[in-house]
């Protein structure tokens, strides 16, 4: 589908997602270990659906910021 000319971006958000340690080769792994990095599963579902949903009522029109 992607985008089209003429389409409203509504609002772009990061999340963490999931670093597993043995995707990754040892020297990088260290790195990323020294510069405070964390391995396992860091998605934040909560704040996904938070998200989302925002999005959604100003698609339907019933945030209170929608214009």
């Amino acid at each position: 589908m992607g985008l089209q000319r003429g389409d409203v971006l509504r609002n772009h958000n990061l999340f963490s997602g999931v670093y597993m340690a043995a995707q990754m080769p040892a020297p990088l792994r260290m790195i990323f270990r020294l510069a405070g990095g964390r391995v396992g599963d860091l998605r934040d579902w909560d704040a996904v659906d938070s998200w989302t949903d925002a999005i959604s009522d100003q698609l339907s029109g019933t945030a209170a910021s929608a214009t």
